[in-house]
């Protein structure tokens, strides 16, 4: 929620305006849930890393 206490959904694959613009993340990979958390979280985990950067 940001500080209107408004929370919205955002469908993307535009990942530097969801790490700018979201407080939370839902990482999706093939229709399955793969990672959640802050930006932070999010760039630094494995399975993200390996999903969208194939290392």
């Amino acid at each position: 929620m940001n500080s209107r206490d408004i929370t919205f959904i955002l469908v993307t694959h535009d990942i530097p305006s969801v790490l700018e613009l979201c407080g939370r993340i839902t990482v999706f990979d093939a229709g399955k849930m793969i990672a959640e958390g802050t930006s932070d979280e999010i760039i630094s985990d494995e399975r993200v890393i390996e999903a969208y950067l194939g290392v």
